[in-house]
């Protein structure tokens, strides 16, 4: 079963993916430049999720055994 965290993580790594995909596809300046900050918002984001599911884990470690 997944956690919110990893489904969240998940679903942010389909549309960096998706993003990427147009980026590459397209040929309008404007819109590559959307999709490239967006995407960087959105690996910002990731990091920051990927950070709190080891503190919660090592969190849950002290008093669960994992």
């Amino acid at each position: 079963m997944k956690n919110a965290i990893d489904q969240i993580m998940e679903d942010t790594d389909k549309v960096i993916k998706e993003h990427s995909e147009m980026w590459y596809l397209t040929n309008d300046k404007v819109y590559k430049d959307e999709l490239h900050d967006t995407n960087v918002l959105l690996r910002r984001m990731q990091e920051r999720n990927k950070k709190k599911k080891e503190d919660i884990e090592r969190e849950l470690s002290k008093y669960f055994i994992m």
